[in-house]
């Protein structure tokens, strides 16, 4: 039996935007959704001056800056469908975006971020 390779995050990341473009004439809101370039590889010198610029350990990869009346924004935690593990630093930025009425929710996969997000616009997340 042939089996695929689990996609990796920023493959999931990609297919979420892409999902998004084509949503977006039914929830207009989707023009919102940017990604910010927190992780990845750098060399030193590059990785310092990021830090400079702001970047911070952990902060969620995504960002949805739409009210929906419940929440302010919403935060995506992207992870891939399997393995990807949740670091401290992370769930730190998590919590805090939650006490602060966002709503901040790690994914596995694109589809599950889909679904967040719909959830999310309609006003119908649950955790």
């Amino acid at each position: 039996m042939n089996t695929l390779p689990c996609p990796v995050e920023d493959s999931e990341q990609i297919a979420l935007l892409e999902w998004c473009k084509w949503h977006e004439s039914k929830y207009p809101a989707l023009k919102w959704i940017a990604h910010c370039p927190n992780g990845g590889k750098r060399s030193k010198s590059e990785a310092a001056r990021f830090k400079k610029m702001g970047v911070r350990k952990g902060f969620p990869d995504i960002m949805l800056h739409y009210p929906n009346g419940k929440h302010y924004g919403l935060f995506l935690e992207m992870k891939r469908l399997k393995g990807g593990k949740v670091e401290s630093e992370q769930q730190d930025w998590i919590d805090y975006l939650n006490s602060q009425g966002y709503l901040a929710v790690v994914c596995r996969g694109w589809k599950e971020a889909s679904e967040v997000i719909i959830k999310y616009l309609e006003r119908d997340y649950q955790k």
